[in-house]
């Protein structure tokens, strides 16, 4: 437990330090509602695919919505490898109810361990986000991250709603010309199983972004569902 408290003092002095050159900030309240389903190809692999509704300006406006495939290789019971694509309709800024049509990819790893009552949880991931109809000599600047995700999940015994931890690390890789910035996103919820019925899972994330004149942070509400086969 020593090493818990540690870990969450570290970061907390990493944020102060993100957010500390701040000017102004942007405040907003956002809700998000995700289903899926997981089927099982063969022992080491699965595939998914999941539709997500978002909603910002304190819930007021659509934000956009997006289908996800993704593919999944288990290397062992610990370690596995992914890869998904997202098809994304995202509201623009003007007055009009508008869409852009973007397209993104994620390449990753992730790996689970667990120590006593707690499960650990850690993805890393490369993304790339772009506008597919147009080249960069266009004027399209694909934006490129990489995700570094470490999570937590303390079993209770005779408790059905253990708590889960997580933050991620946004690492802007092209920011300056992509126009983005570092972000870090704190979760904490819970996931439940119901025999015949799926997943239920609720989350609040807090994210912000960091080391940015104008910062921009996020309250939202998370809700998921999936089913697997």
């Amino acid at each position: 437990m020593k090493k818990v408290v540690l870990l969450l003092c570290t970061l907390l002095l990493f944020i102060q330090q993100g957010m500390a050159q701040v000017g102004t900030k942007e405040v907003d309240t956002e809700l998000w509602f995700k289903a899926g389903v997981d089927f099982k190809l063969a022992p080491k692999w699965e595939v998914s695919a999941e539709e997500q509704l978002r909603f910002d300006n304190n819930i007021g406006e659509i934000k956009n919505f997006h289908t996800e495939l993704g593919l999944k290789f288990d290397v062992t019971d610990q370690l596995d490898l992914r890869f998904a694509t997202r098809f994304i309709s995202r509201k623009t800024n003007s007055a009009e109810i508008s869409f852009d049509q973007l397209f993104r990819y994620q390449v990753g790893v992730a790996y689970k361990h667990r120590w006593n009552q707690i499960e650990f949880k850690h993805r890393a991931v490369f993304q790339n986000r772009n506008d597919p109809e147009l080249s960069e000599m266009q004027g399209d600047i694909p934006e490129r991250y990489f995700r570094w995700r470490t999570g937590m999940e303390y079993k209770i015994k005779d408790w059905k709603y253990d708590p889960i931890f997580r933050v991620e690390y946004f690492g802007a890789l092209n920011g300056a010309q992509a126009g983005t910035d570092d972000t870090i996103r704190f979760d904490f919820g819970t996931e439940r199983k119901y025999n015949g019925i799926g997943e239920f899972g609720f989350f609040y994330r807090y994210e912000t972004t960091l080391n940015a004149i104008d910062t921009s942070i996020a309250h939202i509400i998370n809700f998921r569902y999936a089913y697997s086969f």
